[in-house]
């Protein structure tokens, strides 16, 4: 479609010109497993231009590291630990052309030159933070073109292994989406004799299931694989994101919906009067939206521009956001302050 300029469609089209119409719960099962467990979006909402991958395309990388993820970005920030205000909620962000001023819950405001902004579009998008001015129309489309949407994952432990050791395990049911798709953990270079699978659930399950106990999860689960499975026992222990209730994200990662195209992600991460920059997940491209991994390369990237363009205003990126004139960074003497928000 990107190729030939074709106009937008949903996913769920797509698949249906090409004759792909499920209807079987089996059949629906495995749509469920190549459109939702893949893009967390239902294919009649999913944008067709921007949908780069499907299930079982290229290969999966599954951290084993007991350190977490977290031990990478707590090494890398060592030699700054103490700049960094963890559990401080940023309320509201002043700017004009030549500073920014950034207010917290608590009352403390910080001064800056620029500003990197980071948070989610489910943030951006909310009242929890508040811009002064009010940022450009052409910045909230983009916001509202990459939504957040729910993916969620649930981690179980039973005290017996009852499935076989198939990689996954797709259970077909009336009801689309109701944990239909599980991952076998247990297995070499997994989590081998640790009898853990991984159930996952999206959009409105996702966030059905994030407002439920533990054990109303466990209960839920238990009564779906004893029905395939007459050995199944009740999961020992458990653990699950609960992305859409938190008020630093509301949702799992950004989504684009019908419509939205390279500028959307353009105009996203294009800078605001010049010293209010934006980074994120959502703020990388088409190919590359909804993982940890490319905010972090982007955000390199977006660092290095940002310090060429403290030092020198003639080698400021220069962005065209669609409907706007180019924008450029302001030229300074001195090397200016930044802060990450």
């Amino acid at each position: 479609m990107k190729k030939n300029n074709e106009l937008d469609i949903p996913v769920k089209t797509a698949f249906e010109i090409v004759g792909w119409r499920p209807k079987s719960p089996m059949e629906k099962a495995l749509d469920y497993y190549v459109n939702e467990f893949e893009n967390e979006t239902p294919p009649k909402q999913f944008s067709a231009w921007s949908s780069s991958a499907f299930t079982g395309e290229g290969t999966d990388d599954f951290v084993t590291d007991q350190r977490g993820y977290a031990y990478l970005l707590r090494e890398e920030t060592k030699g700054f630990q103490k700049k960094i205000h963890l559990k401080t909620v940023v309320k509201r962000i002043s700017y004009t052309d030549k500073k920014v001023t950034v207010e917290t819950s608590n009352g403390i405001k910080y001064e800056a030159d620029y500003a990197y902004v980071t948070f989610s579009t489910g943030v951006l998008a909310s009242s929890n933070v508040v811009f002064n001015p009010a940022l450009p129309d052409w910045k909230m489309k983009a916001i509202y073109m990459l939504p957040m949407n729910h993916y969620t994952k649930i981690f179980l432990k039973f005290p017996t292994k009852f499935w076989d050791s198939n990689r996954y395990i797709l259970i077909a049911n009336e009801n689309r989406g109701y944990y239909v798709h599980f991952m076998n953990l247990d297995r070499p270079g997994l989590f081998e004799s640790q009898k853990l699978l991984l159930a996952t659930v999206t959009d409105v399950e996702s966030k059905r299931v994030e407002k439920l106990s533990d054990n109303q999860v466990k209960d839920e689960i238990y009564n779906v694989l004893r029905k395939v499975y007459p050995t199944a026992s009740r999961p020992s222990d458990i653990f699950l994101s609960r992305w859409s209730l938190d008020n630093t994200t509301y949702g799992a990662y950004s989504s684009p919906v019908i419509g939205s195209d390279k500028y959307s992600y353009i105009n996203l991460r294009a800078p605001v009067n010049k010293i209010l920059w934006f980074g994120g997940e959502a703020a990388t491209d088409v190919d590359s939206f909804g993982y940890a991994h490319t905010a972090y390369t982007f955000g390199g990237k977006q660092a290095d521009e940002l310090l060429l363009c403290m030092k020198d205003s003639s080698k400021c990126p220069k962005y065209k956001p669609r409907g706007q004139f180019t924008a450029t960074c302001s030229s300074t003497k001195s090397m200016p302050s930044v802060l990450l928000v």
